[in-house]
C-alpha cells in the first residue's frame, strides 16, 4: 500500500476526475529486475523504553 505519492500525476496517469481525491496505491506484479537486500537495522538501536538515551543513536 502506498500513501505517499503527487495526487495530480496519479489523476493524469489514470485519468482521475479532479473532484476525486486518490487516497492510496496498492502495486501489484513482479518487479522488472532483482531488488537488491538492503541491511537491516538492530532493533535495539531504534527502540527505546521510558527515557530518551543518546548514546544509541546510529551514527548518520
Amino acid at each position: 500500500m502506498l500513501g505517499a505519492f503527487e495526487d495530480n500525476e496519479v489523476r493524469k496517469i489514470l485519468r482521475i476526475p479532479i473532484q476525486v481525491k486518490p487516497i492510496g496505491i496498492i502495486a501489484l506484479g513482479y518487479p522488472a529486475e532483482k531488488p537488491e537486500r538492503f541491511e537491516r537495522i538492530e532493533l535495539n538501536k531504534l527502540i527505546h523504553y521510558e527515557r530518551y538515551d543518546r548514546t544509541k543513536q546510529v551514527a548518520a
